[in-house]
């Protein structure tokens, strides 16, 4: 039977938790760096090494993964194994591309302390809901330039999570991964952050870390940003237009009818058979929107390269 939570693991455990993006994982992470003293108590460490600390994206362990995405020196991972021989208790650590098609897990495990198991904890979000809010995010923070279905066909490999629930059982063990949807009817508590802990069995309370929401960007400020990226516009000019805006009574998606068509045909069944329920994943924050037409709109988009040169 599919692993459902890790109240079972043994008292020298390391849990890697995974992802995917825009699962509340930086509400993850800042809550761990927040709480790692009462974590310590309870027999927990959030390691240091390999940590970046950064608000608004989530005290992450950046550099272990980028070390293991790029498999040159793992001076990080050096510094992770001596944290953790110190250490006899168990180990989290959490950056959200661990589990996705930048890290191999055959590389992972041969950087983590041979003589510990090793288990996943990722959350699995809809499809159509995982690009929405990617694309959103992209734009935003990383001046993305291009159309929401050209993003989508780049990050189509995110989506085989079957493939990559595969590459970790192979490394680790069927029973070492726990995959859990990103739905707020099957999370404990109605939100991730209550759901991780519960999964996890700790015992001590960790009130969620005060700080920068990672919010995404509306339909209107997204279209803002990629006219700005795209024109190269001042970040000073291009948020006194995107501040300005206010969130709609009524949200909008950027993807059109097609597009969520052909996502939730192509990867919906798939992350049902990887969590395991049929019926899980069935309500999406972006799939029964209506579509923003002015997303697609020339001239809206000449109107918004007015506004930024004013």
């Amino acid at each position: 039977m599919q692993r459902t939570d890790l109240l079972d693991l043994p008292a020298d455990a390391i849990v890697v938790h995974g992802g995917m993006h825009k699962t509340g994982s930086s509400a993850i992470q800042n809550t761990l760096q927040r709480h790692r003293d009462a974590l310590a108590d309870a027999g927990w460490l959030y390691p240091r090494a390999g940590l970046v600390d950064q608000e608004e994206t989530g005290h992450r362990h950046r550099t272990l993964m980028t070390e293991v995405r790029d498999r040159g020196a793992a001076p990080a991972w050096r510094t992770l194994r001596d944290e953790v021989s110190a250490w006899p208790g168990r180990v989290v650590i959490s950056h959200e591309n661990f589990f996705s098609p930048q890290v191999d897990p055959r590389v992972l495990a041969a950087r983590l302390p041979a003589d510990r198991p090793v288990f996943l904890l990722a959350y699995l979000r809809h499809p159509v809901d995982y690009v929405e809010s990617c694309y959103r995010e992209w734009v935003r923070r990383w001046k993305y330039r291009f159309g929401i279905r050209t993003f989508y066909d780049t990050r189509a490999a995110y989506l085989d999570v079957a493939a990559q629930r595969d590459a970790w059982a192979a490394a680790f063990g069927a029973d070492h991964l726990v995959l859990r949807p990103y739905e707020r009817a099957r999370l404990a508590g109605g939100n991730v952050l209550d759901d991780f802990i519960a999964t996890l069995g700790l015992s001590v309370p960790l009130p969620p870390a005060p700080g920068v929401a990672n919010e995404s960007l509306s339909s209107s400020q997204t279209l803002v940003h990629l006219v700005a990226n795209r024109a190269c516009t001042p970040p000073r000019a291009r948020d006194r237009v995107s501040d300005r805006l206010p969130r709609p009574l009524q949200p909008r998606r950027i993807a059109d009818d097609g597009l969520v068509h052909d996502i939730a045909t192509r990867h919906l069944d798939t992350f049902r058979a990887v969590l395991g329920d049929p019926q899980a994943l069935s309500d999406s924050a972006f799939a029964d929107l209506p579509q923003d037409t002015l997303f697609r709109d020339p001239s809206a988009h000449q109107l918004v390269e007015e506004l930024l040169a004013a």
